[in-house]
């Protein structure tokens, strides 16, 4: 139990950092963008969910599940950060 735990905490740390780092510098906050900028950053933040998605096919049962929420809680945060800056 104490190893699975362990996993699923490096998992989890593993997946943030990855997150963190596929993140592009961006305009600073408050900066309007462009129609060509909101919907290249849309169609990414899609994307970066569908590949988080992607990834918690490979567990199984309450802790596939918990990822896949994790993934659209970050997509809806990301889209809503999104929709601040159009």
């Amino acid at each position: 139990m104490k190893t699975q735990l362990s996993m699923i905490a490096a998992a989890f740390v593993l997946s943030a950092s990855s997150f963190a780092m596929a993140q592009q510098p961006g305009p600073p906050p408050g900066a309007k963008l462009t129609s060509a900028e909101y919907k290249a950053a849309k169609k990414q933040i899609s994307a970066d969910e569908k590949m988080a998605k992607a990834e918690c096919k490979k567990q199984s049962g309450e802790h596939e599940s918990a990822c896949k929420k994790e993934a659209e809680a970050k997509e809806k945060m990301a889209m809503a950060n999104l929709k601040d800056r159009k």
